[in-house]
């Protein structure tokens, strides 16, 4: 890869970056906010796990500490699902799962939500409906019951992450409780079925804010980089655009002078010749015998090189003000008119002295001989 190639490309080789960083950084936001999403669901799916197996621990102290003693004396107590309307009744472990849902949803909105449902509902229950994701995870449990079934989804307005879990039937005093009731809706129990499913419903309204407002000052701070970053490039490509502009102007400045018919020597500021024109070098190469150096070895030489007296040539040419100047200078058999005038830079600093001359040996002979006549 040249130069030349990457001074015509460059600019589009600048703004492709720019695009490549900007659909980078497209990428990347979708993908903090798939992540965050995922990892807020996730957080969710384990408290409510969590939850789930300290519900189920409640439960079983329940059944071991409460009823199991109720059952086995005789303490005139009942165990109903009905217990709320009777003043010698004790809730069933089912129920006790229920009346701690309601109070949890009494808490308001914002709070998580237990629900036990079932295929099998006690009569006072047989009319519930379902919603869809309570259908799913009673018909996903039946394949794997081992397994928690997760949803994210919009609830009343809300959204929510719904996990669910199999309760399978995991003491045979369970079994036998169930099977023996009166008012069973099935009474064929085998230990490890699924009598239902406990659900947790999480409200994520508040940590998606969070996850939002996270990823709106990611959005700004990566879109005022991105600015950044389009300015400078758009800088760099009107300084490009300005240097190829010099580099052509250059060019020409340059052309016309290496075609000049005339002879061309410039200097720098400390009035050592820097620069030969084609012109110049054949004119000095016939006249090398007459020169104190070479025509090869003049550049690098001071510029009053061709004079008798260099002092006073210096003292005229390091002061810009002096200039322009002409004279007849003659080498050996020639005579060479002349002029020396100041270069200045884009800030008017001085450069150096130009001269340029024209071989006028054979006008001069044809002015003496008219004078002669």
């Amino acid at each position: 890869m040249n130069e030349d190639f990457l001074k015509k490309h460059m600019a589009k080789m600048m703004f492709s970056v720019v695009g490549v960083l900007a659909l980078s950084i497209v990428g990347l936001i979708i993908y903090i906010s798939n992540t965050s999403l995922h990892n807020t669901v996730n957080a969710s799916k384990l408290n409510a796990l969590s939850i789930i197996d300290q519900f189920k621990t409640l439960r079983g102290y329940y059944v071991k500490s409460v009823i199991k003693k109720v059952k086995g004396n005789d303490t005139g107590l009942k165990i109903s699902y009905d217990h709320k309307t009777m003043d010698d009744a004790i809730p069933l472990p089912a129920t006790l799962i229920h009346d701690m849902s309601e109070l949890l949803s009494k808490k308001g909105e914002d709070n998580i939500k237990l629900k036990l449902y079932s295929d099998f509902p006690f009569p006072n229950r047989k009319d519930r409906k379902l919603d869809g994701f309570g259908q799913e995870a009673l018909a996903f449990f039946k394949a794997t019951p081992d397994q928690s079934f997760v949803k994210q989804e919009t609830l009343n307005g809300q959204e929510v992450v719904r996990v669910a879990v199999a309760d399978k039937m995991i003491a045979q005093a369970c079994v036998n409780c169930h099977n023996g009731r009166a008012d069973t809706p099935k009474n064929d129990w085998r230990l490890n079925d699924v009598r239902g499913v406990l659900e947790v419903i999480s409200p994520i309204d508040t940590q998606l804010a969070a996850n939002s407002s996270m990823l709106t000052r990611v959005i700004g701070i990566t879109a005022f980089c991105l600015i950044l970053v389009a300015l400078m490039v758009v800088g760099v490509w009107m300084f490009m655009r300005s240097m190829k502009k010099s580099e052509t102007e250059t060019a020409k400045v340059v052309s016309v002078v290496e075609n000049f018919t005339m002879g061309i020597i410039m200097a720098d500021s400390d009035l050592n010749i820097s620069y030969l024109n084609p012109a110049c070098k054949k004119a000095l190469s016939k006249l090398e015998q007459y020169l104190p150096v070479k025509a090869d070895n003049i550049i690098g030489q001071p510029i009053d090189i061709f004079h008798k007296d260099p002092e006073v040539q210096r003292k005229i040419v390091a002061d810009p003000n002096n200039l322009p100047v002409k004279a007849l200078i003659n080498i050996g058999p020639e005579s060479l008119a002349a002029t020396i005038t100041p270069v200045f830079d884009q800030d008017q600093h001085y450069m150096g002295p130009m001269l340029s001359f024209r071989v006028v040996t054979d006008r001069i002979e044809e002015e003496q001989q008219m004078a002669r006549v």
